[in-house]
């Protein structure tokens, strides 16, 4: 196999159990034999995108199509990411170890690797992409500061609310609208939309303190996301027409919602009672509205 495509690929049954939730389903997904696993895509289909943690701690990204599991690993690279996915059969994420990360876009059906690095950066994590192709994530600039960035063809463009110290671009839309949270020198973290080179806050009803977007649907019609709870753990919420809910694995004690699709699915992790990390999918109870959110 040319060294530039798929490193491993291992079809495997599909491991999940159904959680029953009064405000849906939550569908446990863990990919077979590993250690830990979160999902953070979702595609149009269904088809799911995440990482999971080998046996030697070792971190691979992977693709659920269905009931099949394929390992997409960076040839080369020391631990895979994959992050977000689109509905034109590519997925991004990024390798790397320590603070030196590099991003990548890999063409499913062709299974080739598109190197990304924004220009002088140390480490460049990519978070999302369009389904033309527009790549959204941050990078760390030479002051070892962490800025957004979104990647049009080979041009890239920094990302930053005014005032903003650090910044994280986590979605992108169908339209090229940008979300992504931002903190300012006292630590106040706040979410934004970023569209045709003006910022604006984003702002939600009833926001539990300190949420942070981190995912939105093709049409722009649905934001995930977290916010922090006792300890180290958070819960998870989506909003959809200016309706915020509330997303937690039952029994679990901390759940994050990465990414969501125009179906009103929403894909994620959790941590269960034994302090293990698995990924889930979320069902709503009934169709979702597709009002602007």
């Amino acid at each position: 196999m040319n060294p530039r495509k798929t490193a491993l690929l291992a079809i495997l049954l599909i491991a999940t159990a159904s959680l029953a939730a009064a405000q849906g389903t939550f569908t446990q997904i863990d990919f077979p034999n590993s250690t830990q696993t979160f999902c953070v895509g979702l595609d149009a289909a269904g088809d799911v995108s995440g990482s999971y943690a080998d046996a030697h701690g070792n971190w691979h990204g992977f693709l659920l199509q269905g009931q099949n599991y394929i390992t997409v690993d960076y040839p080369g690279g020391q631990n895979t990411y994959v992050q977000g996915m689109n509905n034109s059969g590519q997925l991004v994420g990024y390798t790397g170890a320590g603070s030196n990360f590099f991003s990548f876009v890999y063409d499913i059906r062709h299974q080739f690797f598109t190197q990304i690095s924004y220009p002088g950066a140390s480490a460049t994590t990519a978070f999302a992409l369009s389904d033309s192709g527009a790549v959204a994530g941050q990078f760390v600039d030479s002051g070892d500061v962490v800025r957004g960035f979104e990647m049009l063809g080979s041009g890239f463009r920094r990302i930053a609310p005014r005032a903003a110290t650090t910044a994280s671009v986590t979605g992108i839309t169908t339209a090229g609208t940008l979300v992504g949270f931002f903190s300012i020198s006292t630590g106040v973290v706040d979410n934004f939309w970023f569209l045709n080179g003006n910022y604006r806050r984003l702002s939600m009803n009833n926001k539990p303190k300190s949420a942070e977007v981190l995912g939105i649907n093709p049409s722009g019609t649905m934001l995930v996301g977290r916010y922090p709870t006792a300890g180290q753990n958070y819960s998870a919420f989506s909003y959809r027409a200016g309706t915020l809910r509330i997303l937690k694995v039952p029994g679990a004690s901390s759940t994050i919602a990465y990414g969501a699709n125009d179906g009103g699915e929403v894909v994620g992790a959790f941590v269960d009672g034994q302090s293990h990390q698995h990924g889930f999918l979320w069902t709503a109870p009934k169709a979702a509205s597709r009002e602007k959110p």
